[in-house]
């Protein structure tokens, strides 16, 4: 009986959600079209060509929400469990969400399988509550997991669907980003309190550490860039960052409210999920316009 209460729960709060589906206000300047997104957005993530997976809701009831990424026309929606905190899509149409929660004033976590109707088909415990995960790099996925005492990354074999290896973090790392360049992966470690970013090898050596760095940064494989948010009074851009020498060599306006950048699939545009709460969007900005604010400086 308590299930099915909960369910009834769940989607009444869904309803809610979908039902607050509108633009937001105050979009970025050089955004293409802003795309409507659902109410209390919380993560997205490039779901295949054409599609952009939206987690959102609020501690009680979550749902995932499959956006046209063109029309912005919801494709589909699903409630998912409620301690879901961040959202991955594999590269075959399947969903990754992140799971934190606490059993007994202990953190616990795992990482959930979702197809794209919404089944859940997979639950892989994790050493403690999901706050991030990563892109899908050749089949492998990170997440973020800890607490403010402790954090680590371990690394999925989407596939295989087992943990293969932790790599211990600082305390301090709040964000974490997996890009491909050159044919090798490489993970992207932040602190948003400290302001640094590390570029970090497979083997687990700090390539290149910038400090005063965006945060929320992000990529796309076979793209020599990266992309974050910086802040400035009043005000934010969208931070073009050139590879390998971290150099940033743009700024792209957005919105005062934009919460998290990531590339589309199907065009390699760069969009950002921007939310107040109640009011969420997406703003797509073109790679052209994107090009033509950021000219990377030649190789050495």
């Amino acid at each position: 009986m308590r299930d099915k209460v909960t369910g009834v729960v769940r989607l009444a709060v869904l309803a809610c959600v979908a039902a607050s589906v509108a633009a937001c206000g105050g979009r970025g300047g050089d955004a293409a079209r802003t795309l409507p997104a659902p109410a209390y957005a919380l993560d997205a993530s490039a779901d295949g060509p054409g599609r952009i997976a939206v987690l959102a809701g609020q501690p009680e009831a979550k749902g995932v929400f499959v956006i046209d990424d063109r029309s912005g026309a919801v494709l589909s929606s699903f409630g998912v469990t409620a301690q879901a905190d961040a959202i991955a899509a594999d590269g075959e149409g399947n969903l990754l969400l992140g799971i934190a929660s606490d059993s007994g004033g202990r953190s616990v976590g795992a990482v959930e399988y979702w197809s794209a109707d919404g089944k859940k088909a997979y639950v892989l415990p994790t050493v403690a509550a999901v706050g991030r995960l990563t892109s899908d790099v050749d089949g492998h996925v990170y997440a973020l997991v800890g607490t403010r005492a402790a954090r680590a990354a371990e690394e999925i074999d989407v596939k295989r669907r087992r943990v293969v290896r932790t790599l211990p973090l600082a305390a301090a790392v709040d964000d974490l980003q997996q890009c491909a360049f050159d044919g090798r992966s490489y993970l992207l470690v932040a602190s948003t309190s400290a302001g640094t970013l590390a570029i970090r090898t497979p083997g687990g050596r700090d390539q290149l550490v910038l400090h005063t760095a965006p945060h929320d940064v992000t990529c796309a494989t076979g793209d020599r860039q990266l992309y974050g948010l910086a802040d400035a009074f009043a005000s934010k851009s969208l931070a073009v960052m050139a590879w390998p020498s971290g150099l940033r060599v743009a700024e792209v306006p957005t919105s005062v409210n934009a919460l998290k950048p990531f590339v589309l699939t199907r065009s390699g545009d760069v969009a950002v999920l921007s939310t107040t709460g109640r009011v969420s969007a997406i703003d797509v900005i073109p790679r052209a316009k994107v090009a033509a604010f950021a000219t990377p400086p030649p190789l050495q």
